[in-house]
């Protein structure tokens, strides 16, 4: 770029930031006014925590906008620098931008931080997001904010510029001047509140996705999705306007040497296109047109069906169903006031009954105002359900279900704000399907569609509290819940609520049996267990607990050793008992399976540990060390075998110390001893030695350690355990044995 047309690019930087600069100005101050206004009309806002945040973070941006882009304007686009005339602007400037400026991202900050805890489903964490904590907050950093300003009131002043004859507003203060720069300007203004705004907005976007399976109010669900949309835009935009100035700011502090004019120009104007776009994340509107739009028309619907609930109601306190009204009057009169069609010309009892309404209903409607809004939705969806599962006995006699059914459709469909309201529509066919008993396969239909927004939506629990669920509904959805959470959700304990209901003994066992099955399937531990816990039926009981068993060994972690143990200890404590068909049944399972797995094996014996049955801890792991070729393993194996023998006290009896190899299942496998069995043979605590000082040795001798760590018994020859070796095929080993006894012959060996 030639030096001709340095002037240009100067003069288009005074022009961007006279009509851009202008512009964000107007428009700024408007936008956060109108923030100021929507969010103090609403009582909603006005008591929720967040959006204090956002109130707040208004306030500030306006002052930021008057502070710091009003000066802006006049310095880059008039050459208007009022900080070089006066002192106190110069320091009052600087003292009013960085309070406005933190003050600004601390809210954002803060409400990124305050959605992540309203929505958490922790809710301890839930307990931190209110009013009050807000409040404290807000002071605190104010406080913090304004005593931070002082130092910029100390130190900031009109000082001699660098180039002969200016002065500038800066500080002759080097290490004040180095803070400025990196700790304020990089960090609190730019880099910090990127971070902090990122990470907490991610996690409550992710909290809002899942804020489905938790049972929330309609309206207060709504209302955090708002809030948290409303905030993550905020944070959006800050992200965009705020990135481009973090950047050039750091490359700045690298290129501090710049001498060249026509670097400082380009640099000159890439900060004026910065700082627009960074005084631009403080002028956002925040958009609540999607509130307004359901005020604007969602509202008449509620109305209607409010009317048409007082309506109901009225019909069912004065007596009319004594009278001589057809249902096809009554079938009629419905119909014309869902659909708000006028009513036909008929005599009689129809013109009685619009008679009587005309006389004893008041045809009013509710007007919302700033402050009521949600409340008319709240209560218009309690009508509504009313309406679907009646308790008066009128209704639930006059108001047959193709009504409840039409009433759905009408009113549920209009109000696509609200997705749950159309599952509960979906939710309803199904159901109707299924007490007609006549087409199965388009209830299933309507109960899948219903099910990718039920799970554990409050809307339909509520109808699951209102009337008992056919037991063949139940199971599928029970199926359908269960495949949508995994293994990652915890329902056994809502399900315990709704089984707590009119549902017969047979009918609660099968449930519980669909439930465990499923659990088992899809790896759900949790409630495989508790299904075992709550079951009345010993057979079914028994029969759970084999497949919990064997389905929990499959996991080869140490998962499956806490979830055995837990199941034996709820035997042995709650039961009273031990079932030693299931020990027998887990130790045929874990010796048959080949390759043995080392996770059964382990379970088994801390099982047999934990029950003080020795025997049974040194017959699982000598098999186990026979049937495997890792000597390392082998030999920490048999060191446990024979340690559990040595356990065992010697007594008169012989048998004590003897378990049979290998283990038998024609037989009760936690006998000790199936002498009657030709196959089998003896095992000692002499036998478990010798084996534990031949693989001790092979172990030694193949990792090359100093022959006089071989370990022998007190009353076995160096000559035996040679002898023992060849037996079995270590030819190798047991001469490498002998030629080590003869080298290192004054050697001592010792029992271990």
């Amino acid at each position: 770029m030639s030096t001709q047309s340095f002037p240009t690019l100067i003069d288009v930087s005074q022009r961007i930031t006279i009509y851009v600069g202008s512009t964000i100005f107007i428009f700024g101050i408007i936008g956060g006014l109108l923030n100021i206004i929507v969010f103090l009309s609403l009582r909603t806002f006005r008591e929720n925590s967040c959006a204090f945040y956002l109130i707040v973070m208004s306030f500030v941006n306006i002052g930021n906008l008057l502070t710091g882009l009003l000066s802006r304007i006049l310095i880059s686009g008039f050459q208007l620098d009022w900080t070089l005339i006066s002192s106190f602007y110069c320091k009052f400037r600087w003292y009013g931008l960085q309070f406005c400026v933190l003050t600004s991202y601390t809210c954002t900050c803060l409400a990124a931080i305050d959605q992540f805890m309203s929505t958490s489903a922790r809710l301890r964490w839930r307990q931190w997001s209110n009013i009050r904590t807000a409040h404290c907050l807000t002071l605190i950093f104010i406080i913090i904010w304004l005593f931070h300003g002082i130092l910029y009131l100390i130190y900031f002043d009109l000082v001699q510029w660098p180039i002969p004859g200016r002065i500038a507003c800066n500080s002759d203060n080097v290490t004040f001047r180095q803070y400025h720069i990196y700790g304020y300007i990089t960090t609190l203004a730019c880099v910090l509140p990127l971070i902090i705004t990122c990470v907490f907005g991610l996690l409550a976007r992710h909290n809002v996705k899942n804020l489905a399976h938790r049972t929330v109010p309609l309206v207060q669900r709504y209302l955090e999705k708002q809030l948290t949309k409303m905030v993550l835009n905020q944070l959006l935009y800050n992200f965009i306007f705020t990135l481009p100035y973090t950047i050039l700011t750091i490359l700045t502090i690298f290129l501090t040497n710049v001498k060249d004019p026509a670097s400082i120009t380009k640099l000159d104007f890439a900060n004026v296109t910065t700082i627009l776009l960074y005084y631009l994340s403080f002028a956002i509107r925040l958009n609540s047109l999607r509130l307004e739009k359901i005020q604007e028309k969602v509202l008449p619907y509620l109305q209607d069906l409010s009317q048409i609930y007082q309506v109901l109601l009225w019909l069912s306190s004065c007596g009319i169903e004594t009278s001589t009204i057809t249902v096809n009057d009554r079938d009629l009169f419905i119909e014309n006031l869902v659909y708000h069609q006028p009513y036909k010309t008929r005599i009689g009892n129809q013109s009685l009954l619009e008679q009587i309404l005309a006389d004893n209903i008041q045809q009013e409607q509710i007007t919302p105002d700033a402050d009521n809004w949600f409340e008319i939705i709240n209560k218009s969806v309690d009508n509504l359900f009313s309406l679907l599962w009646p308790s008066n006995n009128f209704l639930i006699k006059y108001l047959p279900s193709r009504h409840q059914w039409t009433i759905l459709d009408q009113y549920c469909g209009k109000l696509n704000w609200f997705k749950e309201l159309n599952s509960a529509r979906h939710f309803f066919h199904a159901l109707t399907f299924y007490r007609s008993g006549t087409n199965i396969e388009t209830a299933t239909r309507y109960l899948a569609v219903a099910l990718k927004e039920l799970h554990t939506d409050p809307l339909l629990i509520e109808m699951f509290e209102k009337q008992p669920i056919p037991e063949l509904f139940y199971i599928e959805w029970i199926r359908e819940y269960l495949k949508y959470f995994g293994q990652n959700q915890h329902v056994a304990s809502f399900l315990h609520q709704c089984l707590q209901s009119s549902h017969s003994n047979d009918i609660r066992a099968l449930i519980i049996k669909e439930l465990f099955k499923t659990s088992i399937d899809l790896k759900n531990f949790d409630d495989a267990f508790w299904c075992i816990q709550n079951t009345n039926d010993y057979i079914s009981q028994k029969q759970f607990t084999f497949e919990y068993a064997l389905a929990i060994c499959s996991l080869s972690n140490d998962q499956s050793l806490y979830r055995l143990q837990t199941l034996i200890q709820y035997q042995h404590d709650k039961l009273g008992y031990v079932d030693l068909e299931l020990l027998a049944y887990l130790e045929r399972t874990c010796v048959e399976t080949q390759p043995i797995q080392t996770s059964h094996v382990y379970a088994l014996y801390e099982i047999y540990k934990m029950m003080k049955l020795p025997l049974k801890m040194a017959q699982i792991m000598y098999h186990y060390g026979c049937s495997i070729n890792d000597i390392k393993e082998q030999k920490n194996v048999f060191q446990l075998a024979f340690n559990a023998l040595s356990s065992i006290e010697q007594t008169i009896d012989s048998t004590d110390r003897l378990f049979i190899y290998p283990i038998n299942y024609e037989y009760n496998s936690l006998s000790s001893l199936h002498p009657d069995h030709s196959s089998a043979r003896l095992i000692g605590i002499d036998e478990c030695r010798q084996k534990l000082a031949m693989i001790s040795a092979i172990y030694t001798l193949r990792t090359n350690r100093s022959s006089s760590t071989i370990q022998i018994t007190d009353t076995m020859h160096p000559t035996q355990l040679s002898g023992l070796l060849t037996k079995f095929h270590y030819d190798t080993e047991a001469q490498q044995l002998l030629d080590a006894f003869q080298i290192n012959k004054s050697s001592m060996y010792f029992v271990h």
